[in-house]
């Protein structure tokens, strides 16, 4: 209940039209939540409650004697002194500590209503969390368009952590907090836009951000800035942080609809003597790079190498690769390491590369001029390659990829050192159709059945790693270790060219190989076998002589070596 009262009230009466106007006041009066519940036809999204509020009201309107209304007036001045706001849904997913029902406190507000058009400005406090916040605000409304404008004075709010940033904040708290923040909201012709600045606590030190929110139907735009001291930011993929806990600046805007694409029309990271850009990044719903127009890199790594590249888009999924400065050497890494196919799906497209590199880093010692060539991907995997490059001593390096019927990559790093070459040569899910020195080496351990495989479809192998050297005419095998459905191989030893080859290795069937690591906790029958005859494990053999003239030796085995059973038990856990 309400209780009004007037110390002055006018009527004048022309024709058949009364012109009334007038003062009219309350006291303190608790709002009925019934009345309030008016407010909601019109405006669902405002639920308030337990309003008390005292007002000065002059009002002046025309009536005729069928009870018509027009040139309807009033001007209001208003003390909020108490009320409560339901916490909308939004906040929950984002905000964790707003409280369920936020508070206002001690609002005056000015309100006026002419012409059917209705202006209203305020000011007063808020408490989201536990402190009390200023907020000042006006609306106008003419009929059906309303506008808002409002700003909140911030002094602390904790914002829930989203799962990605740790992607590149690995120290990132789960909890965030906001501290300081001048906040603008505005709504206008049905678009609504926040802006802001303040500071934010992402690990154990406060940095600043400014930013900008706007939302016009399904589509959301975005602007942002950070300023981090103390802060770790990263980007793995190219070996670059701030370790040293330099001071970063991140600049990022774009725009995204909701359950569709999203589009990052510039990022800019920028150090004292770094600068990281990139222009119109496209990423699909599913986290998937659609397209980009341009990624410039020019920054120190981690390992203290200058990296200085340029990534163009020329055609649609045609892309050039620039650049006078690169350090392969973490990206070597992890591919040799990579063994989850879910990091690796980044594109939505198949996509070529077209290289120009003048300088490229193997690994922290050893470098490679003049690389150029292409590559492309097909369903996120390197389909063809063509690359070749230079030593420093002038010889030339090359690498191709050439993939059929599905068959999967041929990998070769190489690098050299006092004129001595160091390779790693891996090849994965091949077949071997022809090789006459194991069909004997077969024949002779009396596994004609996987020799008879050589001269059919082939024997497959799953995979196959060989480590060796070359110096002047020498190449030492300091292992070549294949595991396969059929057969495994373990061999080391050397070949001097149009001299001489001598080799030696461990050769086992594959179904020795389940039963002995099936057993091996069982040492004494993994070793001997059950019964007489049991726990020939397989061969062991020499291959020695001038190319031409192979002499090969096997001797059956019944112990497999301590380095053999290693060799498969890692790459039976890697897989």
């Amino acid at each position: 209940k309400i209780n009004f009262f007037s110390n002055n009230l006018k009527i004048k009466r022309k024709q058949d039209k009364f012109f009334i106007n007038g003062d009219i006041e309350n006291n303190n009066s608790k709002l009925n939540n019934k009345f309030l519940n008016l407010l909601r036809l019109s405006y669902q999204d405002i639920n308030i409650s337990n309003a008390e509020i005292s007002s000065k009201n002059k009002f002046s309107f025309v009536v005729d004697s069928k009870l018509n209304y027009e040139n309807f007036f009033i001007n209001s001045e208003i003390s909020l002194d108490k009320a409560e706001y339901e916490k909308p849904k939004i906040l929950s997913e984002y905000f964790t500590e707003v409280k369920n029902v936020i508070n206002l406190r001690k609002h005056k507000i000015k309100a006026t209503f002419a012409d059917n058009n209705l202006s209203l400005s305020g000011s007063g406090k808020i408490q989201l969390e536990k402190e009390f916040d200023e907020i000042d605000y006006s609306i106008s409304q003419s009929g059906d368009k309303m506008n808002i404008d409002s700003n909140i004075k911030l002094s602390g709010l904790k914002l829930k952590s989203q799962k990605n940033l740790k992607t590149f904040f690995p120290k990132i708290n789960e909890v965030l907090n906001l501290k300081d923040h001048q906040i603008n909201i505005k709504f206008k012709d049905n678009n609504l836009s926040l802006s802001g600045s303040g500071k934010i606590q992402l690990e154990k030190e406060f940095d600043e951000i400014d930013y900008s929110i706007s939302q016009s139907g399904d589509k959301v735009n975005f602007y942002s800035k950070f300023n981090f001291n103390k802060t770790l930011f990263e980007v793995r993929r190219i070996n670059f942080s701030n370790y040293s806990k330099s001071k970063l600046q991140l600049d990022i805007s774009g725009n995204y609809i909701k359950g569709d694409d999203l589009l990052i029309d510039k990022l800019l990271i920028t150090t004292k003597d770094n600068k990281l850009g990139l222009k119109n990044l496209l990423i699909d719903k599913y986290h998937r790079i659609v397209e980009f127009d341009e990624i410039s890199l020019n920054y120190f790594d981690n390992e203290d190498k200058k990296n200085q590249v340029l990534i163009k888009r020329k055609q649609k999924n045609n892309y050039e690769l620039n650049g006078s400065l690169f350090n392969a050497n973490s990206l070597i890494s992890d591919l040799l390491k990579n063994k989850d196919d879910k990091h690796a799906r980044i594109f939505k497209n198949n996509i070529n590369f077209n290289l120009n590199l003048k300088d490229v880093y193997l690994d922290n010692q050893n470098i490679i001029s003049d690389l150029k060539g292409n590559f492309y991907i097909e369903n996120n995997k390197i389909h063809q390659a063509d690359i070749s490059a230079f030593f420093d001593n002038n010889e030339k390096f090359t690498f191709t990829i050439n993939t059929n019927n599905d068959e999967k990559i041929t990998t070769l790093f190489s690098s050299k050192i006092n004129n001595i070459s160091k390779s790693k040569l891996k090849i994965y899910d091949f077949k071997l159709k022809k090789l006459p020195v194991l069909t004997k080496l077969l024949t002779l351990a009396s596994l004609q059945g996987i020799a008879d495989l050589l001269s059919g479809e082939g024997i497959r192998f799953d995979e196959m790693e060989m480590n060796f050297k070359n110096s002047s005419n020498l190449m030492t095998i300091d292992e070549l270790y294949a595991i396969g459905p059929a057969i495994s191989i373990l061999m080391s030893g050397y070949i001097e060219e149009n001299k001489l080859v001598s080799l030696r290795g461990t050769l086992v069937p594959a179904t020795t190989i389940n039963k002995t690591v099936s057993s091996i906790p069982i040492l004494g029958k993994i070793l001997v076998g059950d019964k007489s005859g049991e726990g020939i494990f397989g061969v062991s053999f020499k291959i020695k002589g001038k190319p031409k003239d192979l002499k090969t030796t096997v001797n059956p085995i019944k112990t497999l070596t301590p380095r053999f059973i290693t060799r498969t038990l890692e790459k039976i856990k890697k897989n």
